[in-house]
This record gives structure tokens, C-alpha cells and sequence, in this order.
């Protein structure tokens, strides 16, 4: 999802913005012909208390420690993309009238969504169309984000003087890179992360998880997986930050309970195969570019 008054812009350069509590992440795309090309990675520290809640506290500080990122190595006509957090987000599912246009839609949407307190003054609403045969209502999950959240990203896209090419939902953008459409109806996608793990799977909005790492372990997590991958799916794409399974051998251990407890077959989650990384974006170390999902989606979402 594109919140609606940005889905203007088609830029050839993205920048990819990955914000979050302590740390900054980024990734600079290019089209390549039909293939999308990382050409850089980098990321920063970030000071206590500028994000909170995915509210930005202090824009002048992000602001500091976004510029030697971007400058001078991010071209000038490179779009930015930021991501809007979960907990920012209210997820609705809808079922509207068929045959009618995407501002109806829109205005059916705002309307819906103000019957479940989210005011229009107070929250930006975007939704997306769930599949339907030809001629039935329209089923779809409406968003709503909070105006103030969405008003910090579009003034710290202006204090870096770049356009803002979209501002889809995190998870829902991590979602779409890592899991295919032609594999999203029977596989499910983990995200494992030290501060907010979750789950897709079908035609539901992301399921959060109570499980942390730093707190349990693989049993507490297919107990809590159970009754969510029903029925089966074939296949269950694991999307691990490296901080969530900081121990050696974590990952085939974790796979090994999947497969030996839940009969799930577990694999790490690929990237898209039109996506390549040059020379200039390869980091050092066991699977860095793990760290940098959600950056070099939210490029990838800019350059879609």
C-alpha cells in the first residue's frame, strides 16, 4: 500500500529509510532494465527517545543523523521512501459495493472507519483490495494511520530535501518483497525481531507475536504459532534478525523444531529474483544484508 496522494511518482533512484528506535538503516536502489539493483548499504546509531511509539520526538536530531547517510553519497534526484510501523497503524477488513472507483472507495473507507473511532481529522486511511470474482462486493483491509506519524515522515522527507516516493506499512511491505503473490495463498511469512516479531499468512493482516527472544524459547514460539497456521502452510518463510537469534546455529535449531514439532517445513525467506546487489552494497560478515530487509524493501516498494 502507496498512501493515495503519493502514488504519483515512478522515480529510477530510491532510497529506502529504515527508522527505527536506537538505529537507522538505509538502502540505495536503481532500475536495472527489468531488475532492481542495490548499489549501497549504510546504516547509524540513534540517539534514546527520538522514536517513539513510531512518533518521531525530536525531528531536528533524526534529521542530524539521516544527513551523512545521504549525503554525499545518495544521488540528488534519489526518491525516499519511509515505512509506516505497526504501532502507528488500526487494520479494518471492509466488504463495500462492487463497481464503484478507487476516491469512492476512498471516501467508503473514511466513512467505515470513523464508525470504529478513527476520526478522518486525526488518521490518514489507505486500503487494499482483497480478490474478489467479477461483479461481487469488494473485500478489502482498510488502514488508518495516525496523522501525526504520518506527518513527521513527510517533514523529515522535506528537511532532506527529497521527494517522498510512498509510505506503505512496514510489514505489509516486507511482506510483499519476501513472499512472492504466486506463493502468498499457501505460504507464510515469520519475521523474528528483538522488538516486534510477527506473522502473515493468507489473506489476513499481519498477526503480532507476544513471543521475544531474549525471554523464550522455540517451544513458547510454535505454541503461540499453533492455532495462527491453520490450516498448514506448505511452506514457513523465516525473515530472522540477526539480534533474534544471536547464537550460533540458532537457525537450523529453530527450523529442526519447526519441522520435528509442527511438521513445517521452515527456510529462510529469498530475496526477489529480480533483485541484485553490487559490488558496492556487499557488507562483510555471515548474512549482514539480514539486518537490512526492511531498507532495501521500502527501495523496492519505490521503485515497484
Amino acid at each position: 500500500m502507496t498512501w493515495t496522494p503519493l502514488r504519483c511518482l515512478r522515480p529510477r533512484l530510491c532510497i529506502g529509510l529504515d527508522l527505527a528506535p536506537q538505529r537507522l538503516r538505509l538502502a540505495l536502489a536503481r532500475r536495472r532494465g527489468r531488475q532492481r539493483e542495490v548499489l549501497r548499504l549504510a546504516q547509524a546509531a540513534l540517539p534514546d527517545g527520538l522514536l517513539q511509539d513510531g512518533q518521531i520526538t525530536d525531528l531536528d536530531a533524526v534529521v542530524q543523523a539521516c544527513r551523512p547517510l545521504l549525503d554525499p553519497a545518495c544521488p540528488a534526484q534519489a526518491a525516499l521512501v519511509l515505512g509506516m510501523p505497526r504501532t502507528c497503524l488500526s487494520v479494518q477488513r471492509l466488504v463495500l459495493p462492487a463497481g464503484s472507483s478507487d476516491w469512492e472507495r476512498l471516501a467508503q473507507v473514511r466513512a467505515e472507519m470513523s464508525a470504529y473511532g478513527l476520526a478522518p481529522a486525526d488518521h490518514v486511511m489507505d486500503y487494499r483490495v482483497a480478490p474478489a470474482r467479477a461483479g461481487q462486493d469488494v473485500s478489502l483491509w482498510a488502514w488508518a494511520a495516525s496523522s501525526l506519524a504520518v506527518e513527521d515522515r513527510l517533514a523529515l522527507a522535506a528537511a532532506l530535501h527529497r521527494p517522498l516516493a510512498a509510505l506503505p506499512p512496514e510489514d505489509e511491505c516486507l511482506g510483499d518483497f519476501l513472499r512472492p503473490a504466486a506463493s502468498a495463498a499457501h505460504d507464510a511469512l515469520l519475521h523474528l525481531d528483538p522488538d516486534d516479531s510477527w506473522l502473515i499468512y493468507g489473506d489476513t493482516p499481519t498477526q503480532g507475536l507476544r513471543w521475544r527472544p531474549a525471554v523464550a524459547g522455540p517451544t513458547a514460539l510454535l505454541a503461540e504459532l499453533a492455532p495462527l497456521l491453520r490450516p498448514k502452510p506448505q511452506r514457513l518463510l523465516l525473515d530472522c534478525h540477526p539480534a533474534a537469534l544471536p547464537t550460533h546455529g540458532a537457525l537450523p535449531m529453530l527450523r529442526a523444531a519447526f519441522a520435528r514439532y509442527a511438521g513445517l517445513r521452515a527456510l529462510p525467506a529469498p530475496l526477489p529474483a529480480d533483485l541484485i546487489l553490487a559490488p558496492s552494497a556487499r557488507l562483510p560478515g555471515a548474512n549482514p544484508v539480514g539486518s537490512f530487509h526492511l531498507a532495501i524493501a521500502l527501495a523496492w516498494r519505490g521503485l515497484a
